[in-house]
């Protein structure tokens, strides 16, 4: 059941008592809402509170799926660079309009290109969202090929035989495990079993051992999104979960404040670099399916590298009602065997927060977590104010913090078998990971 506690207007018009604004002169009614919508997601970002329900039917023959389009209302990926670039200008206090001529400080092309370079970090450092694509393999006996401009990262691969049209999964290698099993694996083509990307040049793929025959890559990958361009009459998707999208803001804005000239704020440039850390951090942990059930009955949850390893030729089943869900990301999963009709899924998610749209939506939140929101939406306002201004709320970005804190314990709390339930959707980053671990980054209480 939805909370129906309190709407956006009310949160809005007490917002507005705090900073002594009622009359919204200072603050735009679009500014309080922007400001409670982000608190919102941060909120969401930091603790997986909203949890929903959700069911798609699969796709006969279809193996792979992506959250992003089979359940698009509870994993969104809706906030585009003209809204970001609203947000920016009214943090930096620059005339909020578009099209826009820009001013002494800055243009419109020069915060469109930092929003571009903030969002493709942001993907990069995370590893957040995954796409499925296929291409034609290396020629026979070449053994490399080189891909797309946009790839950041290869997550895992597979070998579609052109002969048989079988498709075998490529465990990842490299060359030097590669002689410890076989120094002929270059000099004896035959069908590829693993891949390597440790010796290549960038965007290039060593398929091991060299392949004999032409085949097809079956490659799930991270790439750079769209272009972005603030265009009013065309607004581009950022293509990342709209949870974590005001980290590509405040990199964004770091890297304009960075700059030298009338724009040049090292303070404040500095602190939006600590609270995009903080993003990164998250989103390269984030979670989304906890549990799948077909009809009614549980399905596992595994990686797809388990898969991979151990039942190579698992996308060759013969279609049937799936019994396991391998997962690749968070919003990327296979299924096993391969569906052979439309087939009911229901997923239990640590989906995306319920934002209310209009003024007379109700926040999806219980009444003792409504101080801690308006505490970091009077935060986030207080950002164009710079100075001791700002510097004097961040008790209040603090408060919301604790809340937080206690939110992610008390959920916890809730689940005896909490590291179990959580284990299946980061399985397949512990497994095959991207990043070598290293301690994850913090923000202090009160400094920033």
């Amino acid at each position: 059941m939805a909370y129906t506690s309190i709407t956006l207007a009310a949160a809005t018009s007490l917002l507005a008592a705090r900073l002594m604004d009622p009359s919204k002169l200072h603050w735009t009614s679009t500014e309080l809402y922007n400001s409670i919508r982000e608190s919102l997601r941060i909120l969401q970002s930091l603790t997986g509170f909203t949890r929903t329900r959700s069911t798609f039917n699969t796709v006969n023959t279809q193996i792979f799926y992506d959250l992003r389009t089979v359940i698009s209302s509870d994993y969104a990926f809706t906030i585009t660079d003209t809204a970001l670039l609203a947000e920016i200008q009214a943090h930096l206090n620059e005339p909020v309009a578009n099209p826009w001529t820009g001013t002494a400080q800055f243009t419109l092309a020069v915060i469109n290109s930092a929003l571009q370079r903030a969002r493709d970090q942001f993907l990069g450092d995370t590893g957040i969202y995954t796409t499925r694509t296929t291409t034609a393999g290396p020629t026979p006996t070449a053994s490399r090929l080189e891909l797309s401009q946009s790839l950041l990262d290869i997550r895992r691969a597979a070998w579609k035989d052109s002969v048989t049209n079988l498709t075998y999964s490529l465990v990842r290698m490299d060359e030097y495990a590669a002689s410890g099993y076989s120094t002929a694996w270059l000099s004896t083509p035959r069908l590829p079993d693993s891949y390597s990307v440790a010796l290549t040049p960038p965007i290039t793929i060593q398929v091991i051992p060299a392949n004999a025959i032409a085949g097809t890559l079956d490659l799930c990958i991270l790439s750079t999104g769209p272009t972005l361009n603030s265009n009013p009459s065309t607004p581009v998707i950022l293509g990342i979960p709209d949870d974590f999208c005001w980290a590509v803001k405040y990199l964004a804005i770091a890297d304009l404040l960075s700059s030298d000239g009338p724009a040049h704020d090292p303070a404040r440039s500095q602190y939006c670099r600590q609270l995009y850390n903080l993003a990164s951090s998250l989103g390269s942990s984030s979670i989304s399916t906890l549990q799948a059930y077909i009809s009614t009955s549980p399905m596992p949850i595994s990686s797809i590298e388990d898969f991979d390893r151990y039942r190579p030729s698992w996308q060759n089943s013969t279609p049937a009602p799936p019994t396991d869900i391998l997962q690749v990301s968070p919003n990327l999963f296979a299924m096993t065997p391969t569906p052979n009709a439309a087939i009911p899924i229901t997923l239990d998610l640590a989906g995306s927060m319920p934002i209310p749209s209009s003024s007379g939506d109700f926040l999806q939140i219980s009444l003792d977590l409504l101080d801690p929101i308006l505490d970091m939406s009077q935060h986030i306002l207080s950002f164009k104010l710079a100075g001791e201004e700002l510097i004097s709320t961040l008790p209040l970005r603090d408060n919301f913090l604790r809340a937080a804190a206690r939110l992610n314990n008390r959920l916890r709390a809730n689940a005896f078998y909490n590291i179990l339930l959580n284990q299946p959707a980061i399985r397949q980053t512990l497994e095959v990971p991207r990043i070598m671990p290293q301690p994850q980054p913090v923000m202090s209480e009160s400094n920033g």
